[in-house]
């Protein structure tokens, strides 16, 4: 709140009056979340929006894609707020930024904005203080939270989709809203898929109330605030007599440049040199060019193009099996 004003505003009447109230501070909370195509992101983003509804508030949640394909890199962003909102643009510079898939954590678009009064909520298989360690920037940022949605997700709803855990972590720590609420606006604004399914229903609501009591917050930095500018610089977006014509692509991106191995979400291919034939099947199928070959055998995958489509480990012959698909986290080293 601050200091009472002067307004003036129309009566029933049409007449207008002057009046002394109370300036509500507008500043909406504003959440950018981070994973990636087949997550939930843009579900969860507009979950967060209907738990802010239920309470009261104003709110605004909405999806960004890049590349629409399964694995790609997704936002989504979600803001609250006591007054009407008036800003429909995107997340530049959050307060709270909520990491669904930890692959993306040290990414530039993760980091893009932070500031030291920025909350991080990570899905990650380890604690709050050990988040601190993965970037310099983590460790001078005032709150920083850590769950282990994936493995949430895995135990009540039997699949990898750490999302619905993550929003109860998110409600927890922002004190957006109570657990019952969240059980609440589930229960009827969850897919219909989901609902339709008490099972499946009730799967869902045991998620988010595990993700909402086991989440942790560390409050204690270990960097100091000076080091956030040392790796973020602030968003600077040029004025429209520096903007290139519309549809020119001055370096268009190529199979080579691009590499699309960061759009790998869940499971990988690992092959095992010992069981390997040499048959060709993985190199012939693979849309990506993923397969390495030297001197006529097979010597490996390369992970920095490869997407986990899974299609080498379904072509490899079964009585062979050189190749079969792991957990991303869990991914053993290729026997090279």
């Amino acid at each position: 709140m601050k200091d009472p004003g002067i307004f003036a505003e129309f009566g029933d009447d049409g007449v207008v009056y002057s009046s002394r109230k109370t300036i509500i501070d507008v500043k909406p909370i504003e959440v950018r979340w981070h994973g990636r195509a087949g997550q939930g992101i843009r579900t969860v983003a507009l979950l967060l929006g209907h738990v802010a509804l239920a309470e009261g508030k104003w709110t605004q949640a909405f999806p960004q894609f890049g590349p629409e394909r399964r694995g790609a890199a997704v936002e989504g962003f979600t803001r609250i707020a006591d007054v009407p909102l008036t800003i429909h643009g995107g997340i530049v510079s959050p307060d709270v930024v909520v990491v669904i898939d930890d692959s993306l954590l040290t990414s530039a678009s993760v980091l893009n904005g932070l500031r030291q009064d920025t909350t991080l909520i990570a899905n990650v298989p380890y604690s709050a203080k050990e988040l601190r360690n993965v970037h310099p920037v983590f460790g001078a940022l005032n709150r920083v939270a850590a769950v282990d949605a994936t493995a949430i997700s895995l135990d009540t709803i039997k699949r990898n989709m750490p999302n619905t855990p993550m929003l109860g972590a998110v409600a927890r720590v922002t004190g957006t809203a109570k657990l019952e609420t969240l059980k609440s606006v589930l229960t009827e604004h969850l897919p219909e898929r989901v609902r339709r399914r008490a099972e499946l229903l009730e799967a869902n609501l045991n998620a988010v109330e595990r993700g909402y009591n086991e989440v942790q917050v560390d409050e204690e930095p270990t960097s100091p605030p000076e080091v956030i500018g040392e790796y973020i610089k602030g968003a600077t977006l040029p004025s429209w007599e520096e903007l290139s014509l519309g549809g020119i692509i001055p370096q268009p991106a190529t199979s080579l440049s691009y590499k699309t191995g960061s759009w790998r979400s869940e499971l990988r291919p690992v092959w095992d040199a010992e069981k390997c034939t040499n048959c060709y099947m993985c190199f012939i199928h693979c849309p990506d060019n993923a397969i390495l070959i030297k001197d006529g055998k097979v010597i490996g995958i390369d992970y920095e193009y490869c997407k986990g489509c899974g299609i080498c480990a379904a072509v490899c012959p079964p009585k062979v099996k050189a190749i079969t698909m792991h957990p991303e986290r869990e991914a053993a080293p290729a026997k090279q």
